[in-house]
This record gives structure tokens, C-alpha cells and sequence, in this order.
């Protein structure tokens, strides 16, 4: 049989309370409201209960109310990690005492300007942005106002991110760092980007006879990238691939069969 933890035998020991928030649910997650919200179940038996929240992880809670409490709201809290305390009381127990963190980050990271600087054709840009309490999640990158990228922070290799292959010429950016509790700065940019890397390729043969397949390879300065492969037979395109090029730049593609007899180009 399971005892109900929420009726207390007052000549024994209370359960341990259990603290809920509305406000912030998760203990580990990052908040930017500063008015953080309470509960609690008064289990029959308990006749007080005493409350504290403080930066100690440990604290014994000191405020004392009756047991018609089972809530309690705190405005205005500043930046940080916060715990609230709680313990339940009657004549002849206490019960242990439960200890729920709040993580609070009101505050915007720092201001930050991204640079971008080409090596071997490929554009990488700098994202350093700080943030103090909770630390930077991720970026947003908005390229001409049509392209979108999410970057994690964590995937980040020394603070730089390697813009994808865009057409040779001027562009504008504009970086949005979002911290972990979802506060923001942004930041733009204009850079340069550098003529496209055209791929190398060779074929297993150039002339087809109906019903061959084609086995083409190649290698790309793009790693991890797509390349587009069109297929051109007598002048005329008959197939589109799409193939990831590997880690080591290389690419690899068998096509389908062919209907036809003529001359790739």
C-alpha cells in the first residue's frame, strides 16, 4: 500500500514539501521575468510553514506563517540564481527542507560588432557577443534580409561561423545574439563575398549509349555543402542531382540509367 504523502500522522515526521512555479517551471532554464511566483499543498497535520529565498542553495527558511499560506509571489528580483526555501511545521515535527532554484537574466547581451575575413574563398564571420548571467544561446543571421541562419553558440570554432557559398559581390548582415533567457542585441555588417569556387569533376565517359549510367566525381572547396550536378546530353539537360559534398571535399555520384545515346557536356 502507498501511503498518502499529503495526511501527516503529527507523531510522525512531515514529507518533504513540494514547491511548483508558474512563473518559472523549469529550475534549469533561463527566465527574463523578475517577478517569480510559488506553491504549494499544506498536507493535514502541518500548522506552519516557513519560507526564505536567499543565493544560498542551503538555507534554513525563517519566516514563519500559518498554514493558509500556499503561495507566495517576489517582485523585482535582481539578475542571478535564487533559491526559495520552504519547511512545513506542527507541535512536535518539521519536515526537511525543500530548496527550488530560480535562474533570472533581465538583461541584453553586451553590444558586439561581427566581422567577416575571406581565406581560400570561403567568408567566416566573428560572433563574440557576452553575456554575463546566463550566457549566449545562439545567433540569428539575416544575409540580404532573405536568408535566415540559426547558429548555436556551442558550435561555434573559435568564435566564427562560416557564411555558406552566396553570389560573388556586396552583402549585408545583420547578427542577432540571443542570450538564454531569450534577451537579444543585434548588430550589421557589410562584406564582400569572394567569386565561387567552381568544382572539379571528371566522368567515367562522355559518350553514352541508351541505357548507361554515368559515374561522376569531383572535388569542391566547400566541404559539407551541396553541389548541384545537371546532366547535359546533345545540348539538352536531362536530370539534376543534388549531392553533399564530403568532409575531405570530394563528391561521388553514379546516375540513373540513361535513355538515350549522345554526348555529355
Amino acid at each position: 500500500v502507498v501511503p498518502d504523502t499529503d495526511k501527516v500522522d503529527n507523531s510522525t515526521s512531515i514529507s518533504k514539501p513540494l514547491i511548483t512555479s508558474s512563473t518559472h517551471p523549469s529550475q534549469e532554464a533561463w527566465y527574463s521575468n523578475n517577478t517569480a511566483s510559488f506553491s504549494w499543498k499544506i498536507p493535514s497535520g502541518v500548522t506552519s510553514v516557513k519560507t526564505l529565498i536567499n543565493r544560498n542553495p542551503n538555507s534554513a527558511p525563517t519566516i514563519t506563517y500559518d498554514n493558509s499560506v500556499t503561495q507566495k509571489t517576489l517582485n523585482d528580483l535582481s539578475d542571478g540564481t535564487f533559491y526559495f526555501h520552504l519547511g512545513y511545521s506542527n507541535a512536535t515535527s518539521s519536515s526537511p527542507i525543500a530548496n527550488y532554484r530560480v535562474n533570472i537574466d533581465t538583461t541584453a547581451p553586451s553590444q558586439f560588432t561581427p566581422t567577416v575575413r575571406v581565406v581560400d574563398g570561403h567568408a567566416l564571420i566573428t560572433l563574440n557577443a557576452k553575456d554575463d548571467t546566463s550566457g549566449i544561446d545562439y545567433y540569428l543571421l539575416k544575409i540580404d534580409q532573405n536568408i535566415q541562419i540559426k547558429v548555436k553558440a556551442s558550435d561555434l570554432v573559435k568564435s566564427e561561423y562560416s557564411i555558406p557559398v552566396l553570389n560573388e559581390g556586396n552583402h549585408n548582415i545583420t547578427v542577432i545574439a540571443y542570450d538564454r533567457a531569450g534577451n537579444s542585441t543585434d548588430s550589421s555588417t557589410s562584406f564582400t563575398a569572394p567569386a565561387i569556387l567552381v568544382p572539379v569533376i571528371s566522368l567515367s565517359t562522355k559518350e553514352i549509349t541508351e541505357n548507361e549510367s554515368v559515374i561522376i566525381s569531383g572535388e569542391s572547396g566547400y566541404p559539407s555543402e551541396n553541389v548541384e550536378i545537371k546532366l547535359v546530353l546533345n545540348g539538352k539537360e536531362i536530370k539534376k542531382y543534388t549531392q553533399i559534398v564530403s568532409s575531405d571535399g570530394t563528391f561521388y555520384l553514379n546516375t540513373d540509367n540513361i535513355r538515350d545515346t549522345g554526348l555529355i557536356s
